[in-house]
């Protein structure tokens, strides 16, 4: 069954799935009043559901996994194929979520049965706002159509809940040393000058002990997630770079958050959109890298920054990749800003200090991926001017360059 269609809507259309009549209903009765903001369509069949796809796309899909005819997942994958740049959601019982998180391909986000009205709203409304960012459809149909995009790693996610539940830091540590790979990766980081710990650590719960659990949990993330990008050749940085300069920029709003006296929430976001900030350069450099080095050279050739040069090749800033992911991986709205906005803060009009605000000087005052990056060039002064903190900036510009000193 489906609800009729009107082709002249200018509203986002969202397709929901699922075999049981009882919780199909349940989802039109949540939905019914927010029908001024969205076309819905309800469908008991996924076979139906691939055949509309096919027919006229979506913007977003919303899916169960266990079904007859065809699951969640394979669902997706013919969605992906023949619609890549629908966001695409899997809503599923939580026993299943583990299985499905092993074979994350072609979804985006996962929702966990019971499931509220609010949650599905939220997560329709993030997806649909992400889009709104990348003005160009050949660049969303890019994304969408990548099959390794990458995923937010199960062993984050782990630690997340972990965390919520107040697991002890040992418990933690004993979570990371489980991935052999992973605490290697993550001790290299932990013992880099970025965090200038007097000793050094070989124990990932010792890293954890020292470091605190939200910190770790936000190495862990971008580790993972630079593993899943496949080996690229970029004349203007490797990816051991970029993980290090990424380390460097969380390492530094976390650095600032303390200086600030910030909540532990508002920390754990600064130091999640810092390590995120770049993931759309690492994917362009994976998946896009001849025109990659074409922003480069027209940055040089025409003396305007990157982000210019990214807006005429791409359409779009790496910025505002790594902020459609993260509204994708449904981290909170302070995360995605702060990744969206890192390098022109004073766009996203919040006149008040938030993790962005870290984020930026972090990454303005950090070396970058390139050796010959003026620190002063990039910082949007007139951002701090507008929150009336430049005293405090200046703070924390002694402070990173005091990092920097003992990493020459």
């Amino acid at each position: 069954m489906t609800d009729e269609l009107d082709a002249t809507n200018p509203k986002n259309r969202v397709l929901l799935v699922d075999d049981e009549k009882g919780i199909l209903d349940g989802l039109r009765r949540m939905l019914r009043r927010h029908r001024d903001r969205y076309e819905f369509t309800f469908l008991d069949s996924p076979v139906q559901a691939a055949a509309l796809v096919q027919e006229s796309p979506f913007d977003v899909i919303i899916t169960d996994m266990r079904m007859p005819e065809m699951n969640g997942v394979e669902l997706l994958e013919r969605v992906r194929d023949v619609c890549p740049s629908c966001v695409r959601i899997i809503l599923s019982g939580h026993g299943e979520l583990s299985a499905i998180m092993k074979s994350v391909g072609p979804s985006h986000q996962f929702l966990s049965k019971p499931c509220d009205a609010d949650t599905i709203l939220n997560s329709i409304d993030r997806a649909c706002r992400m889009r709104r960012v990348l003005n160009r459809p050949e660049l969303l149909q890019t994304l969408g159509g990548i099959e390794t995009l990458p995923t937010l790693p199960d062993i984050y996610r782990e630690l997340v809940k972990a965390l919520q539940e107040e697991a002890s830091l040992r418990e933690i540590g004993e979570i990371i040393a489980r991935d052999i790979a992973l605490s290697a990766k993550m001790l290299q980081l932990v013992n880099s000058s970025y965090f200038g710990l007097s000793q050094e650590i070989t124990d990932p719960g010792r890293a954890v002990m020292l470091l605190g659990g939200e910190t770790i949990s936000t190495l862990v993330l971008g580790t993972k997630i630079f593993e899943q990008i496949p080996t690229f050749k970029n004349a203007e940085f490797t990816a051991e770079q970029l993980l290090a300069h990424s380390s460097h920029v969380a390492v530094l709003a976390d650095r600032f958050c303390r200086l600030e006296e910030t909540s532990d929430v508002f920390r754990s976001q600064a130091t999640t959109a810092g390590f995120l900030h770049d993931l759309g350069l690492l994917t362009l450099a994976a998946y896009r890298p001849k025109d990659l080095a074409d922003s480069y050279a027209h940055a040089r050739k025409h003396g305007c920054s990157l982000a210019e040069a990214e807006r005429e090749i791409f359409g779009a800033t790496h910025n505002q990749i790594s902020g459609y992911l993260a509204g994708l991986w449904n981290f909170p709205d302070a995360v995605v800003e702060g990744v969206l906005y890192s390098n022109c803060p004073s766009e996203s009009g919040n006149l008040e200090l938030a993790p962005l605000s870290m984020v930026h000087a972090a990454e303005a005052f950090s070396r970058g991926v390139r050796k010959d990056r003026d620190p002063e060039r990039v910082l949007d002064t007139a951002y701090y001017e507008g929150l009336q903190i430049e005293d405090r900036v200046s703070e924390w510009r002694k402070a990173a360059f005091e990092l920097e000193e003992r990493d020459p």
